[in-house]
Protein backbone atom coordinates (compact mmCIF):
# COMPACT_ATOMS: atom_id res chain seq x y z
CA UNK A 1 0.00 0.00 0.00
CA UNK A 2 1.23 3.61 -0.98
CA UNK A 3 1.05 6.39 1.72
CA UNK A 4 -1.02 9.14 1.14
CA UNK A 5 0.86 12.46 0.87
CA UNK A 6 -0.09 15.91 1.55
CA UNK A 7 -0.31 17.73 -2.07
CA UNK A 8 -1.96 20.97 -1.24
CA UNK A 9 -5.26 22.68 0.84
CA UNK A 10 -6.76 25.96 0.67
CA UNK A 11 -7.79 27.50 3.07
CA UNK A 12 -11.05 30.38 2.48
CA UNK A 13 -11.59 32.93 4.94
CA UNK A 14 -15.36 32.82 5.86
CA UNK A 15 -15.53 36.78 7.08
CA UNK A 16 -13.55 38.60 4.47
CA UNK A 17 -13.00 35.42 1.51
CA UNK A 18 -9.38 35.52 1.43
CA UNK A 19 -7.60 32.47 -0.03
CA UNK A 20 -4.57 31.04 1.35
CA UNK A 21 -2.50 27.82 -0.46
CA UNK A 22 0.14 25.77 1.92
CA UNK A 23 2.16 22.68 0.48
CA UNK A 24 2.06 21.01 3.81
CA UNK A 25 -0.19 20.73 6.96
CA UNK A 26 2.09 22.75 9.09
CA UNK A 27 2.04 25.33 6.69
CA UNK A 28 -1.71 25.87 5.76
CA UNK A 29 -2.13 25.68 10.23
CA UNK A 30 -0.01 28.41 10.65
CA UNK A 31 -1.06 30.06 7.62
CA UNK A 32 -4.71 30.08 9.07
CA UNK A 33 -3.56 31.18 12.56
CA UNK A 34 -1.94 34.26 10.96
CA UNK A 35 -5.01 35.40 9.18
CA UNK A 36 -7.54 34.76 12.43
CA UNK A 37 -4.69 37.07 14.48
CA UNK A 38 -4.80 39.31 11.61
CA UNK A 39 -8.33 39.42 11.82
CA UNK A 40 -8.28 39.83 15.70
CA UNK A 41 -5.41 42.68 15.59
CA UNK A 42 -7.68 44.37 12.39
CA UNK A 43 -10.79 44.46 14.87
CA UNK A 44 -9.00 46.02 17.73
CA UNK A 45 -8.29 49.08 15.87
CA UNK A 46 -10.25 52.02 14.77
CA UNK A 47 -10.46 53.35 11.45
CA UNK A 48 -7.59 55.79 11.92
CA UNK A 49 -5.93 53.42 13.69
CA UNK A 50 -6.08 50.92 10.98
CA UNK A 51 -4.99 53.73 8.61
CA UNK A 52 -2.01 54.58 10.31
CA UNK A 53 -1.11 51.10 10.96
CA UNK A 54 -0.85 49.76 7.69
CA UNK A 55 0.88 53.02 6.35
CA UNK A 56 3.88 52.14 8.94
CA UNK A 57 3.62 48.64 8.17
CA UNK A 58 3.74 49.84 4.54
CA UNK A 59 7.11 51.38 4.97
CA UNK A 60 8.82 48.91 7.53
CA UNK A 61 8.16 46.16 5.09
CA UNK A 62 9.37 48.23 1.69
CA UNK A 63 12.93 48.09 3.55
CA UNK A 64 13.96 44.77 5.25
CA UNK A 65 16.86 46.54 6.72
CA UNK A 66 14.71 49.09 8.99
CA UNK A 67 12.88 46.20 9.92
CA UNK A 68 15.61 44.58 11.38
CA UNK A 69 16.49 48.10 13.27
CA UNK A 70 13.48 48.79 14.52
CA UNK A 71 13.55 44.71 15.95
CA UNK A 72 16.98 45.45 17.38
CA UNK A 73 16.25 49.05 19.39
CA UNK A 74 12.96 47.43 20.42
CA UNK A 75 14.83 45.19 22.05
CA UNK A 76 17.58 47.31 23.49
CA UNK A 77 14.93 49.03 24.73
CA UNK A 78 13.23 46.05 26.54
CA UNK A 79 16.72 45.41 28.27
CA UNK A 80 17.58 48.88 29.15
CA UNK A 81 13.99 48.71 31.11
CA UNK A 82 14.83 45.53 33.03
CA UNK A 83 18.18 46.93 33.94
CA UNK A 84 16.53 49.94 35.11
CA UNK A 85 13.42 48.78 36.41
Amino acid sequence: MTPQGWDQATYRCGQCGAERTAATEAEHIKAIAAHRDAHTVWERLAPVERDGFVAVLREIFSMPELCQELIALAAAESQSETRRG
